[in-house]
């Protein structure tokens, strides 16, 4: 790699982690959109693969857009920092007027993020997300907003992530309801190709869905529970990364393997430090051993990451048994002997 190179890649990954460090910051406001949103940045990225490799929307997806649509979906509801809380977190149905509020949010969103890249001289990722914080509530058959587009007058970006935030958000579970059974999610994105969503994105994501349930995956079991809700919530989101590098086509897939291995740094960094929280207050004997293999797994973490500078299939491979080796042995081996002193600093 040419020194210029570097300093491109250097660029990149230095606007990457503030496009990060900027929906941390949004997130704080609302802590269910964490998962969400990259749960969402996932399936976008996969979706835009899907298109791209059927040869869909031929002239609207090149490198640069694989590469970026899915990261910079992670902002696209960062205007949401703008809605009052009585608005943004009011737990049941908006009024007419709420909702006008909070409808702001997607021009807001873009406002900010223009900003920003005006700011860095013309960032592709913040230029992106932009895009998609600006359109992604817009509808195929017009009805949307902020600006009422219809069909492919709305960008490919804001389109692929109508379709992703929707599923997303009705497969999970959220205070104000239960998720809805897989059959009825997709009943539902059918229903509305052609009239909420772009029909060929609609397909892309069917596909992508299909693609998912035939890869190796590895369900949450009883075994895996230690009790301590907080724990096992992180717990679930390294088993969501070690099904999402199940699939082939993300383990040979560059930027699939960069996103897991991003998440992986930044899951560890603050599941291990709440972790280890917990058990110093819980009087666990064997805290330092078990601060030995967080620091371990950490760096194990980042060499994957230092070597994507290389990149080849055989590491997406890799970071999958890397994966399912620290579900068996961390998950369902050491952090199986502290559950006892957190029980019962927890009253269990």
């Amino acid at each position: 790699m040419t020194a210029q190179r570097r300093d491109a890649r250097r660029a990149e990954r230095s606007q990457k982690i503030a496009l990060v460090a900027l929906a941390d910051l949004a997130e704080h406001r609302d802590n269910e959109t964490g998962k969400h949103v990259l749960r969402v940045a996932r399936l976008t990225h996969e979706i835009a693969r899907r298109l791209w490799t059927r040869g869909r929307c031929p002239g609207e997806i090149n490198d640069e857009f694989l590469r970026y649509v899915g990261v910079a979906s992670i902002l696209h509801d960062v205007g949401k920092v703008s809605i009052p809380d009585a608005v943004l977190l009011k737990p049941g149905p908006l009024t007419a007027g709420e909702r006008v509020v909070m409808e702001t949010h997607a021009a807001a969103g873009a406002a900010i993020l223009h900003k920003a890249n005006a700011m860095l001289a013309g960032s592709a990722q913040f230029r992106h997300a932009a895009i998609i914080a600006a359109h992604h509530h817009e509808r195929w058959d017009g009805t949307g907003y902020p600006a009422g587009l219809a069909g492919e007058a709305i960008p490919l970006a804001a389109r692929i992530v109508a379709a992703a935030d929707v599923y997303d958000a009705l497969s999970s579970r959220r205070p104000y309801k239960a998720p809805w059974p897989s059959e009825r999610v997709l009943a539902h994105m059918r229903g509305q190709a052609g009239r909420h969503f772009d029909p060929a994105v609609v397909e892309a994501l069917l596909e992508v869905v299909e693609a998912r349930a035939a890869a190796r995956t590895i369900e949450w079991t009883a075994e895996m529970e230690t009790g301590i809700p907080v724990i096992d919530g992180d717990h679930r989101m390294l088993l969501a990364l070690v099904n999402q590098i199940a699939d082939p086509d993300n383990q040979g897939d560059r930027t699939a393997v960069e996103f897991v291995l991003d998440e992986l740094v930044g899951y560890a960094a603050v599941h291990f430090a709440r972790e280890e929280e917990l058990l110093a207050r819980a009087g666990y004997p064997d805290l330092e051993e078990h601060r030995r293999v967080h620091r371990t797994l950490l760096e194990e973490t980042r060499d994957l990451q230092r070597r994507m500078v290389a990149f080849t299939p055989g590491l997406g491979n890799e970071l999958h048994r890397f994966l399912g080796h620290w579900l068996t042995s961390h998950i369902l081996g050491e952090d199986q002997t502290y559950v006892p002193y957190l029980l019962a600093e927890h009253g269990g």
